[in-house]
């Protein structure tokens, strides 16, 4: 199992801070999150930044990222201002 940990606005659009989801890759992350808690919620991941313990997955693989038991995910809302 995966632990996935949510910030900002994909914690309120899932209602929980985190969850344990089965799962090979990035991609099939965001699949789950877009069955559990629908669409936007989806939506609002693919958005974000995501990190694979600890590491910028868009620098690993993308998507495409693999993952094994035990890894952590953590879904990060871009942000700007300056």
């Amino acid at each position: 199992m995966i632990t996935v940990k949510y910030y900002g606005p994909l914690r309120r659009l899932t209602g929980m801070p985190e969850e344990e989801i089965e799962a090979n890759r990035v991609s099939e992350i965001i699949k789950a999150i877009g069955k559990r808690h629908g669409k936007e919620a989806a939506k609002e991941a693919e958005k974000c930044f995501i990190m694979v313990n600890g590491r910028n997955a868009a620098l690993l693989n993308g998507f495409r990222t693999p993952l094994k038991s035990g890894d952590l995910v953590q879904i990060i809302p871009l942000t700007g201002g300056g």
